[in-house]
């Protein structure tokens, strides 16, 4: 975050000003700050552990090797970042439950969330996130984008509809989709459009 400020490069992400003020209540010592952040460190922890097994079913694994194939040194590189990270939250969410700081938060009348209650909201909603996209991929609104990008491309690729929207309107309703199509040699992100039945592109 700081170099991109200071570099003048857009950074889109907030979630950094929120930790580095939550540390700065840390090297104060507030109890309070110890409480919310062990909540949230479990939350984003289980959530992680919980995405594992989701990942398959939000994207081909097929597709996922291809990426890694064509582009190894940034698939390496975010999946590293994840890693770091997932061991960054396992360190603060077991250093802030150590029974020191618990009886600590205690004795200063903090509440003691049990970290049952996040692990068991992440599995809610990582089953609601992987429903929703698997239900509309089998729509038959996506298996027409399918359809006409195939159409295009032919029988040598795989395909796969990462994105479909749609808007209603009086003169019928307007479907936009975003197909990828990949082999062993590249990966294409196709857009697709059509009004209604008539497909267009």
């Amino acid at each position: 975050m700081i170099y991109c400020i200071t570099h003048r490069i857009s950074y889109a992400s907030s979630f950094n000003i929120f930790a580095v003020i939550a540390g700065i209540f840390m090297f104060r010592g507030s109890l309070r700050a110890a409480t919310g952040i062990r909540l949230l460190t479990t939350f984003f922890f289980a959530a992680f552990l919980a995405m594992l097994p989701a990942l398959s079913l939000l994207e081909p694994i097929g597709l996922t090797i291809a990426r890694f194939r064509q582009q190894p040194l940034i698939f390496g590189t975010l999946a590293t970042v994840a890693v770091l990270l997932c061991i960054s939250l396992w360190w603060i969410m077991n250093e802030l439950s150590q029974e020191s700081v618990l009886n600590a938060c205690r004795a200063a009348g903090q509440r003691i969330w049990s970290r049952r209650m996040p692990a068991i909201l992440d599995i809610w909603l990582v089953a609601l996130l992987v429903s929703i996209p698997t239900i509309i991929r089998q729509s038959s609104a996506a298996k027409h984008a399918v359809d006409v990008a195939s159409g295009d491309l032919g029988p040598g690729y795989h395909y796969f509809v990462s994105s479909l929207r749609f808007a209603a309107s009086t003169r019928g309703t307007a479907y936009s989709a975003i197909v990828i199509a990949w082999n062993e040699n590249e990966i294409r992100e196709i857009p697709v459009k059509w009004q209604s039945s008539t497909a267009s592109h």
